[in-house]
């Protein structure tokens, strides 16, 4: 139990401070593409939101998180790419992450416009 508690607590760190976090330990590409994987809260009720996720490099690929939870997932080939988050009433959010060969967690917390 202590363990979970911990994680948990390391999810909520790394997804307030809206960092991509690589994970040797996990699954190699699998058709020549990783899995990205994560969630986008609100930073003032920390519950997952619906927001549109862009990863663009030479092609731009969207994704609708879960609107109950917040979260989503999607291969893409490892590649320097730009990510934006919008929801609406919260303020969009951008940065940059670097998909290699193993999955990349990304999580995220927006705040109220």
């Amino acid at each position: 139990m202590k363990r979970v508690v911990m994680f948990a607590v390391a999810l909520v760190l790394i997804g307030s401070l809206g960092i991509a976090l690589p994970t040797s330990s996990l699954p190699e590409l699998v058709d020549g593409k990783a899995t990205v994987a994560g969630a986008v809260y609100s930073r003032e009720t920390d519950h997952g939101i619906p927001a549109t996720v862009s990863f663009s490099n030479s092609a731009t690929t969207v994704v609708k998180t879960d609107p109950g939870n917040g979260l989503y997932k999607v291969k893409l080939a490892p590649g320097t790419y730009e990510v934006e988050i919008h929801s609406k009433g919260y303020q969009p959010q951008s940065t940059s992450i670097e998909v290699a060969k193993s999955k990349v967690l990304y999580f995220v917390r927006l705040q109220h416009n």
